[in-house]
């Protein structure tokens, strides 16, 4: 890609990054209780954590929030440049503003949510499949944190089997890859628990 075909996507992924570094979860928690989610319960700015102090209200507010941005990001660039490569920019750079937080010292939430988002903006098919996959792996797993981490796995296969699309497969790979990564200690939990049932931090 030539330099300057190459800025109207630099501007997609800051413009996506700068809306995915938005955390509601922590403006949720700030203004209700005037308190840094940081700081409480697992320190993840997420909505489970969120919804560990707001209840389900703000649970449900913040998880909204979360797949908006990701919904938000896609759709704008599918607006603006309407590629593939696009909406891979706009995706991988919410999900990093959200997972790394340019306002919050570069901390986070885990990405799940905005993933939601973004495949609801893409395609309801796919985005369907994932649940599926998640709703077999709660059953079988009854690990309400493990479902939708094991269901990520397999986006780049699902990715392919919609799209036969090389980009989509190569960005599915790199979103199972930021996703176990900022999992890695919840694993590492639920695996060495996993015999109690149970998670020691599923933030």
């Amino acid at each position: 890609m030539r330099i300057g075909l190459a800025y109207p996507y630099l501007g997609v992924f800051v413009l996506s990054y700068l809306i995915g570094s938005v955390s509601f979860s922590y403006l949720a928690v700030y203004l209700v209780r005037r308190r840094d989610l940081r700081r409480l319960g697992t320190g993840n700015l997420g909505a489970r954590n969120a919804g560990r102090l707001l209840g389900w209200p703000g649970f449900v507010l913040v998880l909204l929030g979360d797949a908006g941005k990701g919904f938000l990001a896609v759709r704008l660039a599918q607006g603006w440049l309407g590629t593939d490569l696009a909406s891979v920019v706009a995706a991988s750079g919410v999900l990093l503003g959200h997972s790394y937080s340019l306002f919050l010292g570069f901390s986070g939430g885990k990405g799940l949510a905005s993933a939601v988002g973004i495949l609801l903006a893409l395609s309801p098919a796919v985005l369907l499949v994932m649940l599926l996959l998640a709703g077999l792996f709660l059953l079988l797993t009854r690990n309400l944190y493990l479902a939708p981490t094991l269901a990520a796995l397999f986006f780049p296969a699902v990715a392919w089997l919609f799209w036969h699309s090389r980009v989509w497969a190569g960005f599915g790979i790199l979103l199972v890859a930021l996703i176990l990564w900022r999992h890695r200690h919840n694993l590492a939990d639920c695996l060495n628990r996993r015999k109690a049932g149970g998670c020691h931090r599923p933030g």
